[in-house]
Parts: C-alpha cells; sequence; structure tokens
C-alpha cells in the first residue's frame, strides 16, 4: 500500500516557489506518503491526499475546510494546510503539513476554530489513511468528480456573478473586497451560479 512518515516538527520545510515552512513540535500533522504510481496521473495523488485530510478534519474536529486549487486547504478563507508532491520513477511522495495545534502569521490552526476539540496531530493521520485508501480505490472519472465537488463548494461561495449586459459579467471575490473584475465569460452554466 503505502509508506508513511511523520513528523514531530520541521524546520526546513519546503512549498511551492521554494517557500519555507516551520513547525514547532509536536503541534501539527507533517507527513509524507509514498505512493506507487498505478497509472493514473501525478496529480491525483495530491487531490487523494487533500481531500482526506479535508474529509479527516471533518470527521475528527468538525471543522469544514475548502480545497484551494492546486495545493492548499483553507478554512474560513485562510490557509489551514499545504501539500506538496515529489515524483520519481514509480512513485509519487506527497506531502501535507495540517495546521493542528499552531499556526505561522496568516494562518489558521484547528485549535483556533474548534477550540473544544482535542484532536493531536496523530488523529487526524489516522482518520485521514481509510479515506486515501478509499479515494485511490475510485476511478479518475470518479476522483475527478469528488475533487471538482469539493472545489466547486469553494467556488459557489467565493464568488458571486451577475449580468451586466449581454455577454459581459462582473464578478466580485469575497476575499478581494476591493476589488472588482470583469471580462468576457465563457461556458457559463446557469445551474451552477446566480
Amino acid at each position: 500500500h503505502h509508506t508513511v512518515l511523520m513528523a514531530d516538527f520541521q524546520t526546513a520545510g519546503r512549498g511551492r516557489l521554494d517557500r519555507t515552512w516551520d513547525a514547532v513540535r509536536g503541534a501539527n500533522l507533517l507527513v509524507s506518503i509514498l505512493f506507487r504510481v498505478d497509472g493514473r496521473p501525478l496529480h491525483h495523488y495530491t487531490q487523494i491526499v487533500g481531500l482526506a485530510a479535508r474529509s479527516a478534519l471533518r470527521d475528527v474536529a468538525g471543522v469544514d475546510v475548502e480545497m484551494k486549487w492546486p495545493n492548499d486547504l483553507l478554512a474560513r478563507n485562510v490557509k489551514i494546510s499545504g501539500i506538496l508532491a515529489q515524483a520519481g520513477v514509480g512513485f509519487v511522495v506527497v506531502g501535507i503539513g495540517v495546521n493542528v495545534g499552531w499556526a505561522p502569521d496568516g494562518a489558521v490552526c484547528v485549535r483556533d476554530l474548534a477550540p473544544s476539540s482535542t484532536c493531536m496531530p496523530v488523529d487526524v493521520l489516522s482518520a485521514m489513511l481509510p479515506h486515501i485508501d478509499r479515494l485511490e480505490g475510485l476511478s479518475r472519472e470518479e476522483l475527478h468528480g469528488e475533487y471538482v465537488s469539493a472545489h466547486d463548494d469553494r467556488s459557489a461561495r467565493a464568488r458571486r456573478t451577475r449580468c451586466i449586459r449581454g455577454d459581459r459579467h462582473r464578478g466580485r471575490c469575497r476575499r478581494r473586497r476591493s476589488s472588482a473584475r470583469a471580462g468576457r465569460v465563457c461556458d457559463l452554466a446557469p445551474h451552477r451560479y446566480r
């Protein structure tokens, strides 16, 4: 199946664009999971881990998180987790950090969102593993459907789109209160947006 390596603390973690990531001892879930490549696209493995973490946080702490493409989980529009993958011949290692008991500036942790929760980093990992197994058993189409559904949940709440004139639409993103975007919308599905 998998090889799982959990660290107690991190002093030189690496994120996208060579950003560093540190975590204090015993506070957060810091784990790398080795997957043997089975022919599915490599990005599916990060989706599997992200979806599993999303479900695990709901299961163990009652915290709802949203997927943010390509590799973050957000709670209340603030980062709670980051995911990074590294591939080799026949394998991919997906690393994830989940802020359980501590968060750096600009991020949030489970304890901030659910102060009465007693969950520990190992509890999140233990809850993630069965979800990983289930998600790995899905077909490409089924996994894609779950990922799109998780992403659409976020998109539906984060955007408001209204018609201005003909084929011109304006949307406003709640996260950027001061910025409005205007442009041409292609392939707008009327049943998915208000």
